[in-house]
């Protein structure tokens, strides 16, 4: 049985909410293969709304992310497992990802275990 994909828009909040559930954390051990994997232009629609969201890792550990009803801006650092990230208003935390189709998807896990897949853009 699969569960529902989360919609973009919820698991962006998400984002910034996963720090009101878990404190936030830092990477036991960035890798920079990985990292490097994830700096650019991730891109996933919302199957609830249609709407895309955009995920923008960049090199200097910032980030952004925007989808139609919410938007904002942090820190991030990856290690082999989890995705750190900490929003603007300082709320942050770990998220599971995993990296896909040669590092072309990033499927993130929601605190409640629902997923999303973001598409890396070209550059």
């Amino acid at each position: 049985m699969h569960a529902r994909a989360l919609p973009l828009v919820a698991l962006l909040s998400v984002i910034a909410a996963t720090a009101t559930v878990a404190p936030a954390a830092t990477p036991r051990k960035p890798v920079p293969k990985i990292v490097s994997t994830l700096i650019g232009t991730w891109k996933g629609a919302d199957p609830d709304s249609g709407g895309e969201g955009v995920v923008i890792f960049q090199k200097n550990g910032r980030c952004t992310w925007k989808a139609p009803s919410t938007s904002d801006r942090g820190t991030w650092s990856a290690d082999s497992r989890q995705l750190y990230l900490k929003t603007s208003s300082g709320a942050g935390g770990p998220i599971p990802y995993r990296l896909l189709n040669k590092g072309k998807i990033l499927e993130l896990t929601g605190h409640d275990g629902q997923k999303i897949r973001l598409r890396k853009q070209r550059r």
